[in-house]
């Protein structure tokens, strides 16, 4: 039974296991580095099965009502298991609390041909985020960014 928590102490080693065990989705060496470094100081909770880490996601504030997802990452034998999406789930309820009404994730843009990101993306649409903008600015010419937003309502709203 998975079970979603804060990170635990010492985590961070996890986590960074866990993107370098996925190359095809964190194949930069700095990016991984930025990442594990952030994961402390940033909203970060964990998928747990019987205490192993089998997913995380990283959440950070962009302004006082957004906020994106910073780095989510699930073990491989772990995909298509419903941990990515509990781990979203979770991630909008935390948002919610806090009174942030959207959430925001970058992801490889379709204009890069990629099928690791192809499901990464059929992902995100089956979640509700839909495309802002796909980018150059951000990654550079080789990676466009795509932009995905989901505005979040409490149960009930319109």
């Amino acid at each position: 039974m998975i079970r979603i928590a804060p990170l635990p102490a010492g985590g961070a080693a996890e986590c960074e296991a866990i993107l370098r065990s996925l190359p095809e989705w964190f194949g930069q060496e700095g990016a991984i580095r930025d990442w594990r470094g952030d994961l402390p100081f940033l909203e970060t909770c964990a998928a747990l099965e019987d205490g192993r880490i089998v997913g995380f996601v990283c959440l950070k504030d962009l302004q006082p009502r957004l906020a994106e997802i910073h780095v989510i990452a699930v073990r491989r034998e772990w995909h298509r298991r419903g941990v990515g999406r509990a781990l979203v789930e979770h991630a909008e309820r935390a948002c919610l609390a806090r009174d942030i009404t959207a959430l925001e994730v970058k992801t490889l843009g379709p204009g890069e041909p990629d099928e690791a990101y192809a499901g990464t993306r059929a992902f995100y649409a089956a979640m509700g985020f839909e495309p802002v903008e796909e980018t150059t600015r951000i990654w550079g010419q080789a990676n466009p960014c795509l932009i995905l937003r989901k505005r979040l309502r409490r149960a009930g709203e319109d």
